[in-house]
């Protein structure tokens, strides 16, 4: 895969799917330490990512009912 093809949420989903590297032992054996710490590193980051984004969509849901975001970009409050 050409990740430099990839948009962040294709990347991030490819990521979130793939399966913990110790259920992998051929390819964990084929991978450096150095490299294993990176990818667990990277592992988490997304988790953390992913974490930050369910919640901002849980914070951008509760704002809806309120108010919706007009094209241009601004907030308006909903039409009476």
């Amino acid at each position: 895969m050409d990740f430099r093809l990839c948009s962040v949420r294709d990347l991030f989903q490819a990521a979130s799917k793939i399966d913990p590297l110790e259920e992998h032992p051929d390819l964990l054996n084929r991978v450096e330490q150095s490299d294993r710490e990176e990818l667990r590193a990277l592992k988490d980051d997304f988790q953390c990512f992913s974490d930050e984004m369910q919640y901002k969509q849980s914070e951008y849901a509760y704002m809806l009912p309120a108010q919706r975001c007009h094209p241009s970009g601004s907030m308006v409050a909903p039409a009476a």
